[in-house]
C-alpha cells in the first residue's frame, strides 16, 4: 500500500437513475486489510455501491478515493482505480473460448502488458491459491459452477489488486457449492486482502467480517462489528430485517 490512509474512502457519494435515489449521499471508510460485508434487503442499492467502487457506474455527487487514487470518469485515473479494485460478480462472466490458465492470464497480458510467460506463470499461482491446479487447461464449460466462480477470483486476484469487491458470489451456486467458494474467500480475508463483501451468507458475515454494514435506500443504517450489528440491531429497519433473516 502506498499511503498511509483508508484502503478505500467514500465522501457524500450518489447514484440516481432518473427519479429514483439508489445511493444516497453515503459516507464509508475501508481500512487496509478490513473485511466489510454488506447486508440489507433487495433494491437497497448494494450492487450499484460496489458497482460505483470500481467506476461501472458514474457516481451523480462525491468522491471516491482508492489507495489514495481519486475516482475520476473523466480522466485517466479510472483506470489506474480499477487496476486496484478486482470485482467478482453473480454471473461468473468467463471468455468460455479460453481456458481457466488463459482467462486468468487475459487482463494481466491485455491491461499490465506483462509478457506471456510471467502472465502464465502468475495465472497458475492464482489458480493454485483457489485449489484449482488440476483445473488449468479446463473450460468453463467443463467446470462446475463453485469452480468457474473459484476461476472468476483467481481472474481478479491476477491484477494483484488492493481491494476484492464481491458481488453476491454465492448466490447464483447450488447449495454444495458455496463452501468451496467461501473457503476460498476465508482465506483471501485471513491473507489480508482488503474484501468488501455484498452476500446473504450471514455465517460467513459472523465469522470473517470485521464489520458489517445494513444498508436500505442507498443509505447506511447501521454499521458496527457482526454480533453487534446481527444480534442486537439498534435500527428499527435493521432490526425488522434481521428478525425474518436469522
Amino acid at each position: 500500500m502506498d499511503h498511509d490512509g483508508p484502503a478505500l474512502r467514500a465522501r457524500g457519494i450518489s447514484k440516481r437513475f432518473g427519479d429514483l435515489v439508489v445511493v444516497d449521499a453515503l459516507d464509508l471508510d475501508v481500512a487496509v486489510s478490513e473485511v466489510v460485508v454488506m447486508l440489507g434487503p433487495s433494491g437497497s442499492g448494494k450492487s450499484t455501491l460496489l458497482r460505483c467502487f470500481n467506476g461501472l457506474e458514474r457516481l451523480d455527487a462525491g468522491i471516491i478515493e482508492v489507495g489514495g487514487v481519486r475516482l475520476d470518469p473523466t480522466c485517466d485515473t479510472i483506470h489506474a482505480v480499477r487496476a486496484k479494485v478486482g470485482m467478482v460478480f453473480q454471473q461468473f462472466n468467463l471468455f468460455p473460448h479460453l481456458n481457466a490458465l488463459d482467462n486468468v492470464a487475459l487482463a494481466p497480458r491485455t491491461v499490465l502488458k506483462l509478457p506471456k510467460e510471467q502472465a502464465l506463470n502468475q495465472a497458475r499461482e492464482r489458480l493454485e491459491r483457489v485449489g484449482l491446479s488440476a483445473k488449468l487447461d479446463s473450460y468453463p464449460a467443463e467446470l462446475s459452477g463453485g469452480q468457474q466462480q473459484r476461476v472468476a477470483i483467481a481472474r481478479a486476484l491476477a491484477m494483484d489488486p488492493q481491494v476484492m469487491l464481491f458481488d453476491e458470489p454465492t448466490s447464483a451456486l447450488d447449495p454444495e457449492m458455496i463452501g468451496e467458494v467461501l473457503a476460498v474467500m476465508r482465506d483471501l480475508a485471513q491473507s489480508g486482502m482488503t474484501m468488501i463483501v455484498v452476500s446473504h451468507e450471514i455465517g460467513f458475515a459472523r465469522e470473517v467480517a470485521h464489520r458489517v454494514i445494513f444498508l436500505d435506500e442507498g443509505k447506511i443504517l447501521e454499521s458496527g462489528p457482526p454480533n453487534q450489528v446481527l444480534s442486537a440491531p439498534r435500527h428499527p429497519r435493521a432490526k425488522e430485517f434481521f428478525d425474518k433473516v436469522l
